[in-house]
């Protein structure tokens, strides 16, 4: 009886993500798929500035392996490879931005 009481006016809510929380892989296959912004030259990325401050300090450490976590479509792989000498492998969990990046920088390893 409770259980019918309690169950009763209540709505269903609206499954809608916070800004900045975690999408599922959907959200992100199709957002790489649909956005030009993410099949174009990293120079043009409006990450770009971030990106040449990050190679800028690798410059200057010793750095041979990278691993790369949330590595998109490949923009900030194909910086490090007409950058830096060294074994990289990027990982993400949209299977869009895997083959994105497969394409861009074939001999780098994605996951």
């Amino acid at each position: 009886m409770l259980r019918k009481f309690i169950g009763k006016g209540r709505r269903k809510r609206r499954s809608r993500k916070a800004p900045g929380s975690e999408q599922p892989a959907e959200f992100y296959d199709v957002a790489y798929r649909e956005r030009e912004g993410y099949r174009q030259h990293y120079t043009k990325s409006v990450y770009y500035f971030l990106w040449c401050v990050i190679m800028d300090r690798l410059r200057g450490a010793t750095v041979s392996k990278m691993v790369d976590i949330g590595c998109g479509p490949g923009q900030f792989a194909a910086l490090v490879r007409d950058t830096l000498e060294v074994d990289y492998c990027g990982i993400d969990f949209s299977s869009q931005a895997i083959e994105m990046a497969r394409r861009l920088c074939p001999d780098f390893t994605f996951r």
